[in-house]
């Protein structure tokens, strides 16, 4: 899930984004969430992490996963 990969890099595992990437978009295709990939398809970087965040985020308080999981 893509909560466990979320806590895995807070507990300290290396973070390498398009790998990341690559996991979260797999799973939200088969869980349905939208928003990543609607996040993933902006065209600059910026916008690109800004709107990932928020993706983030949104799955954190839509899963219930607790607000220790924002602090990222």
């Amino acid at each position: 899930m893509i909560i466990d990969e979320i806590l895995d890099r807070k507990g300290g595992r290396r973070f390498v984004a398009e790998v990341f990437k690559r996991y979260v978009l797999k799973e939200s295709v088969y869980f349905g969430f939208k928003y990543f990939s609607e996040a993933y398809s902006k065209s600059s970087d910026t916008d690109r992490e800004y709107f990932v965040k928020r993706a983030i985020i949104k799955y954190i308080v839509v899963m219930s996963a607790g607000i220790g999981c924002l602090l990222f």
